[in-house]
């Protein structure tokens, strides 16, 4: 049995629905003490095995390219969402991610 279009929005719309939904108490943002800096190189050779890009969930955040040097990963800045995982996935360990540490008080 199908229900009409304003059956269903009553019910959607129950007092008890909109006090339980739309007032919701959460617990209040709090900021880490620290955040990840973009990622950057290390130094060491890069093996072009491009495990950072399959691991970067931001499109078009990193790429590698081919310099004279050999290969080299590129942050985009602008697209980097800066979470880490391609430091994390890189088995050379070419990418560094420090942390900035920032005082709460």
């Amino acid at each position: 049995m199908a229900l009409s279009l304003s059956s269903y929005l009553k019910e959607f719309f129950r007092a008890e629905w909109l006090r339980k939904f739309l007032f919701v108490r959460t617990a209040p943002l709090v900021t880490p003490p620290y955040f990840r800096d973009f990622p950057g190189l290390s130094g060491k050779t890069c093996t072009h095995h491009l495990f950072c890009m399959m691991a970067c969930p931001a499109p078009g955040a990193i790429d590698v390219i081919r310099t004279s040097e050999g290969w080299q990963p590129r942050i985009h800045q602008g697209h980097c969402i800066r979470c880490g995982l391609c430091v994390e996935a890189c088995p050379n360990g070419v990418l560094s991610s420090g942390r900035i540490l920032e005082t709460m008080f």
